[in-house]
This record gives structure tokens, C-alpha cells and sequence, in this order.
């Protein structure tokens, strides 16, 4: 989880404040192993909120 919380710092941080950021999924095939055993909504508590 060390590179969501790296992103997480970094897209919350007071420097990017009017940034527009992408993130890019190099690595789908780890991702897929990953979501199998951790919901997104654990992780980013707004996931699946409609606006």
C-alpha cells in the first residue's frame, strides 16, 4: 500500500492544490491480484458515492 499512500500525500499536498494530476496503471496485472482481496471502498471512502 506504500505507493497509494505516496499518492494519496502527494494529490492532497498544499503544492498541487491547483494541479491537474494522471495517474498511470502500469501495472495492471498486480492490480487485478490486488482488488480481488481489497475493496476500493476501503481504501478511498468516497468509491462508489454518487454525487
Amino acid at each position: 500500500m506504500e505507493a497509494i499512500e505516496l499518492f494519496h500525500n502527494v494529490a492532497n499536498s498544499m503544492y498541487f492544490a491547483r494541479s491537474t494530476m494522471i495517474l498511470f496503471l502500469n501495472k495492471k496485472d498486480l492490480f487485478e491480484e490486488k482488488i480481488k482481496k481489497l475493496s476500493l471502498s476501503i481504501l478511498f471512502l468516497s468509491y462508489g458515492v454518487k454525487p
